[in-house]
């Protein structure tokens, strides 16, 4: 019985030697895994280095972006100051004229009068336009339809109004609207001005 289970049995040299090679296969498997562990950690890392790099630039650019918005509603509020200063000279000499001497007007000066006064009230509105346009940066986006038909009504208008002896025909389609995303109590008008 002993000489049977010796040869069902492998010999102790024969499971060294076995051993010893499964052990050669594992170290040199073990070396190669901490090769790729090493080269993944430096691949890490640039990219961590790289990510770091960019998310500077980002920043940097946020804050150049953010600074340049400032200087834009600086800049804005400046301008609708110094435009509403001869505004509001304009439309105090014309509401003089119009309180004083409107009655010993002839038609041609009663028109101009009131054209002075609606485009004192234009001009005061594309001021307060630019300035909503210069805080738009501070606003979120959203969808809105817009009426294309009336805002080229508008223009048609104001057209007529600036040149009344000019004659020309318009042609506007009923009901053309169109859905845009844009920003809150943004003035329509302002991007056609």
């Amino acid at each position: 019985m002993r000489r049977n289970s010796r040869r069902r049995n492998p010999s102790f040299k024969t499971l060294q030697a076995e051993l010893a090679e499964t052990n050669c296969g594992l170290v040199a498997l073990s070396i190669e895994l901490e090769q790729r562990v090493e080269e993944r950690t430096r691949e890490l890392r640039s990219a961590h280095q790289e990510l770091q790099q960019t998310n500077s630039e980002v920043l940097r650019a946020a804050l150049e972006l953010e600074a340049a918005n400032r200087e834009l509603e600086a800049f804005a509020n400046a301008v609708s100051h110094d435009l509403r200063a001869p505004l509001r000279t304009i439309n105090g000499f014309a509401q003089i004229l119009y309180e004083t001497s409107f009655q010993e007007l002839n038609e041609r000066g009663k028109h101009c009068l009131r054209r002075i006064e609606r485009a004192c009230l234009r001009m005061t509105s594309m001021i307060e336009d630019l300035l909503k346009l210069s805080r738009l940066t501070r606003s979120e986006l959203r969808c809105e339809t817009v009426d294309l038909s009336a805002i080229a009504a508008e223009i048609v208008g104001s057209l007529y109004e600036a040149e009344p002896g000019r004659r020309a025909e318009f042609s506007i389609a009923g009901r053309q609207r169109l859905k845009i995303w844009d920003r809150p109590a943004r003035p329509v008008s302002a991007m056609i001005d």
